[in-house]
């Protein structure tokens, strides 16, 4: 999550324009579609991510994370 976070982009149009939601291969959309499209680019500006560990002992993972944009600060 924190890896994603440091690729994530607010939308400007988004954000003038008040919106906020959770997204990413968008399983349920925003309601937003700048929003889905923000979250999507995150993914690949975030590519390659960091290897799974060895303790998993996979090569393929599937992870549902929550994309949020929300213009309240935390």
């Amino acid at each position: 999550m924190a890896w994603l976070a440091r690729h994530k982009a607010y939308p400007i149009a988004a954000k003038k324009a008040k919106h906020q939601g959770v997204s990413a291969h968008v399983k349920n959309g925003s309601g937003y579609p700048a929003l889905d499209r923000a979250a999507l680019d995150m993914v690949e500006r975030a590519n390659p991510v960091p290897a799974i560990p060895d303790a998993l002992a996979r090569d393929r993972l599937s992870l549902a994370i929550p994309i949020e944009f929300s213009l309240i600060t935390k």
